[in-house]
């Protein structure tokens, strides 16, 4: 099964066909059985590429284990996931969480956009899809977003006029940008039915990325501001819900979703925080919308988790507020105020800002059973996308899909 990787980019319907069924007997081998000694997710999760070997000082343990070219298989998947059915976004999934060689290689490429971008496709796409592969693409972007310079280098990559981004026409923008509005798109789907799981893991990753946001795209900056105020109000207006309306409601949804949205204001305010921390004179779009909606924040200064970041916030809005009251503008315009705040970020000085924690948001797959979402998920796409296999519907019975759980 593990020539898939290779045959596949050959393009000929049979052998991709192949090769999937392939994947899908792999992954049945490695899922059935993740909690007892299991010699195939041992190999799955040990493999080691061809061309770096680490044979551990010779040991036995070592050289039994199978090798593969990792440019090979990066090469295999990124032409793969457009159009897959769920298994490659599974194998993906599964390397980059149990296998730390392999998690290790991808970091450091310097072409992570022939990846990055057929996933974001696909999340930009999700609601033609079942809900568990959106899971698995988010928590794919969420291991990758752990590391620093692999952020820092998805900044510098340039994508060129994408023709299934319809939002707005950007004839050219960071990796990075992209990444933030097709974020930002997925939460705004999903806010309608508070969907928790992919709610926090765009904001985590939102999060995790913000420390290197490099000359944020002013559609980017002003998405994510809007974002804010969209939340913000929501979380507002249930706090200002009378006890009667609470009464007639049911309390503990009405707290599930407070609390929901106060965990989004959090992670989206330690966005902007860290983004203005790091990078404020490299992101003065950032800071131009901030000042545009400068009153947003104002509800949260006294918050037990909110208030100190949007204390920072206002130290920023203020500060770049008075700035432009103070500076003699001829013509007022949205051109002019950005020239002020741009040319007067580089005189910034962050000792200005409270030091705060950096928050890493990550992943961990939980131990309680994970064969309980992976399993029915796994069978759900075979039976959905092989139906040439002369499957006997009426007597397949498949369980629900468990919601995935995160530690």
């Amino acid at each position: 099964p593990k020539m898939f990787f290779e045959r596949s980019t050959v393009g000929e319907a049979n052998i991709v066909n192949l090769g999937e069924l392939c994947l899908f007997v792999i992954h049945a081998l490695v899922f059935q059985h993740s909690r007892s000694e299991n010699p195939f997710r041992t190999a799955l999760f040990t493999f080691q590429d061809t061309q770096f070997v680490n044979y551990g000082e010779g040991s036995q343990e070592n050289t039994n284990r199978f090798l593969l070219a990792y440019s090979s298989l990066f090469d295999a998947i990124s032409h793969s996931i457009l159009n897959d059915t769920g298994s490659t976004i599974l194998l993906l999934y599964s390397l980059l969480q149990k296998n730390p060689m392999f998690l290790t290689y991808v970091l450091t490429r310097t072409d992570l956009d022939t990846m990055l971008i057929p996933i974001l496709q696909l999340l930009y796409e999700a609601p033609e899809r079942l809900i568990q592969q959106v899971y698995l693409e988010l928590v794919t972007l969420v291991i990758l977003s752990h590391d620093i310079v692999s952020n820092k280098n998805i900044q510098q990559l340039r994508v060129q006029s994408l023709n299934w981004f319809k939002e707005r026409y950007l004839p050219s923008v960071s990796l990075g940008d992209l990444i933030v509005l097709v974020l930002v798109k997925v939460i705004h789907t999903h806010l309608k039915n508070k969907e928790s799981f992919v709610l926090r893991n765009c904001f985590g990753i939102l999060a995790n990325m913000s420390s290197s946001f490099q000359e944020l795209h002013p559609y980017s900056a002003d998405r994510l501001v809007k974002l804010f105020a969209n939340i913000s109000r929501r979380y507002l207006a249930i706090l200002s819900r009378s006890p009667k309306e609470n009464v007639e409601s049911n309390q503990t949804e009405i707290e599930e979703e407070a609390a929901l949205y106060h965990d989004c204001l959090l992670l989206l305010v330690e966005t902007f925080n860290s983004c203005l921390s790091h990078g404020l004179a490299q992101n003065p779009h950032l800071v131009y919308a901030l000042l545009y909606e400068r009153f947003l924040f104002q509800p949260f200064i006294s918050d037990d988790k909110l208030g100190c970041y949007a204390n920072n916030i206002k130290t920023v809005v203020d500060y770049f507020g008075e700035l432009v009251d103070r500076t003699n503008i001829v013509e007022w315009s949205s051109e002019a105020v950005f020239e002020v705040i741009s040319n007067a970020t580089h005189h910034w000085k962050n000792d200005s800002l409270q030091k705060l924690a950096e928050q890493s948001y990550r992943y961990e797959e939980s131990d309680d059973h994970p064969e309980d979402f992976f399993v029915p998920y796994l069978w759900a796409i075979i039976l959905s996308s092989h139906t040439s296999i002369p499957w006997d519907v009426k007597r397949s019975a498949l369980f629900d899909i468990p919601q995935h759980k995160q530690n």
